[in-house]
């Protein structure tokens, strides 16, 4: 009930106000790291059940942005990616460069997957994908759109793939790509 009533209050939150200052550099790896952990000691799973894959080049990755926000959407994802494999949980999170400026965050997942014509309602409020796999799986249909939500408060996009039914799904987060040493978006 908490978790639910947290959802719906940063939901009307980040509707309300769309907030430039209290930003800084927030370093996408550690940020994504350390919404693993959590996921992980949330859901007392085995430290192979969610894999960091290194970064091409070591290349430390940044952006500008809420980190508080940020890091409530990274775990809103992984989140998503757990409750969906029911059948075992292996998701696989990566962290690449798109055309210099962007930085983009896979979440994929080999659970229950989605049909083509959900992929995009599953950002709307309150939207739940029907069936017998959703109804038994614990949610307020907010986590996406509050993803979705803070990606266009950061100048970003999310956006869903999908084989199809238990194929797996995979999440990408586009963020605006910024350089530390000057604190400027590239």
């Amino acid at each position: 009930l908490l978790t639910t009533v947290e959802q719906v209050l940063k939901a009307g939150q980040l509707e309300q106000r769309h907030r430039q200052h209290g930003r800084s550099v927030v370093d996408l790896e550690a940020l994504v790291a350390d919404s693993i952990a959590v996921t992980l000691q949330r859901y007392h799973l085995p430290p192979e059940s969610i894999v960091l894959e290194p970064t091409p080049g070591a290349v430390r990755l940044y952006t500008m942005g809420i980190s508080e926000d940020l890091r409530t959407a990274m775990l809103n994802l992984l989140d998503n990616a757990v409750k969906y494999s029911p059948e075992g949980v292996h998701v696989r999170c990566s962290l690449a460069i798109d055309r210099y400026t962007r930085v983009v965050v896979t979440v994929s997942d080999t659970g229950v997957g989605l049909a083509p014509d959900q992929l995009k309602r599953i950002f709307k409020r309150f939207y739940r994908v029907p069936g017998r796999t959703g109804s038994k799986i614990k949610g307020t249909g907010l986590g996406l759109f509050l993803v979705r939500t803070i990606a266009r408060q950061h100048g970003g996009s999310v956006t869903a793939e999908s084989p199809g039914h238990n194929r797996g799904t995979t999440v990408k987060l586009s963020l605006p790509r910024a350089n530390p040493t000057t604190q400027t978006t590239l």
